[in-house]
């Protein structure tokens, strides 16, 4: 429940700052869902394609897939700084990449 929470205030965080600077160079109403729903779909695909990796490294060494236990690590940042590092299981990793792609449809279908 706090990820969730997390990640809908993060989301509306990246969408306000993203209003201001979008609104500042006087792009059009449709600017700012768009630019959501590209940022969320690129958001859900990186997770869900690090889960996917995650599992079939676990997988491939013919071990038995602990979904509670196997740790998916996602890191903001560059290839020498890190700004930001998250450590998710594989069923939070699925339910976050879910979670990211109702958001962006959410932004999505907001411009129609």
């Amino acid at each position: 429940l706090q990820l969730l929470a997390g990640v809908f205030l993060a989301a509306f965080a990246v969408r306000g700052a993203a209003s201001q600077v979008l609104d500042a160079v006087h792009a059009g109403p449709a600017a700012v869902p768009a630019t959501m729903s590209a940022l969320l779909t690129g958001a859900a695909l990186l997770t869900f394609k690090t889960a996917r990796q995650a599992q079939s490294s676990c997988e491939m060494m013919d071990t038995d897939t602990n979904w509670g236990h196997r740790v998916v690590a996602v890191h903001v940042g560059g290839r020498s700084w890190n700004l930001l590092t998250l450590d998710f299981s594989l069923e939070e990793a699925y339910g976050l990449s879910c979670v990211l792609l109702q958001l962006m449809m959410l932004s999505f279908f907001e411009s129609w």
